[in-house]
C-alpha cells in the first residue's frame, strides 16, 4: 500500500511539472531538408534514365555498334502475362451520390520466369455488360499511352502493380449482371498484343442524375 501511495504521489508531482513541447523552430528546416533531397534524388534518377535512353538510342542507330548477344536479350525481362488482380472492383465515382460508378482495375505483370516486371507499351480496357439473351451494352472504352502506362506504375513493400481507373457509363436500366472486363496490352518494342479478362460486379449501381 505505502508503495502504491509513493507511486502516485510521483506521478502527481511529475505531472505537474510537466511542461507541454511546442513547435521546434528547426522542424521546418528538417521538412525543407528532406524536400529538397526528395527532389534532387528524384531528378538525379530522371537524369539517369535520360542517359540510358540516350545510350540506348545511339547504339541502336549507329551502323558500327555490336547487336546483343543472345545471352543479353534472354536476360532480358519482357512481359510475358498481364493478370487481373483479385483486388480489383467496380465502385462507387467520387463526387457524392448519382456520380458515374467506375472500375479500379490492379494489373500485375510477369515475365517468362513468372517475376514481376514492367510494361512498355500502351493498353486499352473495355468494359461491357453481356445480359443473357440480351444486347451487348458498352459501358467503357478507354485506351492509355506508354508514357500514360508508365505513371500509372506504383510499387512498394506489398509488391508491385498498375493502378487503372476506368469510369463506367451506366445504362438506364441497371442490370444485376457482372461487367466483362478485357484488357489488352501492346507491346512497344516487339508489337506483341496480351490479353487479360474478367468479370465484376458492382453493388446497386446508380444511373447518372440528370
Amino acid at each position: 500500500m505505502k508503495w502504491i501511495l509513493l507511486a502516485s504521489i510521483c506521478l502527481v508531482h511529475c505531472g505537474c511539472h510537466a511542461r507541454a513541447l511546442g513547435p521546434n523552430p528547426n522542424d521546418a528546416l528538417r521538412s525543407e531538408i528532406q524536400e529538397l533531397q526528395d527532389r534532387n534524388q528524384a531528378m538525379r534518377l530522371a537524369n539517369e534514365q535520360l542517359q540510358a535512353q540516350l545510350t540506348a538510342g545511339a547504339t541502336t542507330e549507329g551502323s558500327s555498334s555490336t547487336p546483343p548477344s543472345a545471352e543479353l536479350r534472354e536476360a532480358t525481362p519482357r512481359p510475358a502475362e498481364i493478370l487481373i488482380e483479385k483486388l480489383s472492383r467496380a465502385e462507387r465515382g467520387e463526387g457524392g451520390a448519382g456520380a458515374l460508378p467506375q472500375l479500379r482495375l490492379f494489373l500485375q505483370v510477369v515475365d517468362g520466369h513468372g517475376r514481376a516486371t514492367q510494361l512498355t507499351g500502351s493498353i486499352s480496357v473495355v468494359a461491357s455488360l453481356e445480359p443473357e439473351g440480351g444486347k451487348k451494352v458498352l459501358l467503357s472504352s478507354h485506351s492509355w499511352s506508354p508514357m500514360q502506362v508508365s505513371n500509372l506504375y506504383r510499387s512498394g513493400m506489398t509488391g508491385s502493380h498498375y493502378t487503372v481507373v476506368v469510369p463506367l457509363q451506366v445504362p438506364a436500366e441497371p442490370q444485376d449482371v457482372p461487367v466483362q472486363v478485357l484488357v489488352t496490352y501492346m507491346d512497344g518494342w516487339s508489337g506483341r498484343k496480351l490479353e487479360a479478362a474478367t468479370s465484376l460486379y458492382w453493388t446497386n449501381p446508380e444511373p447518372p442524375a440528370h
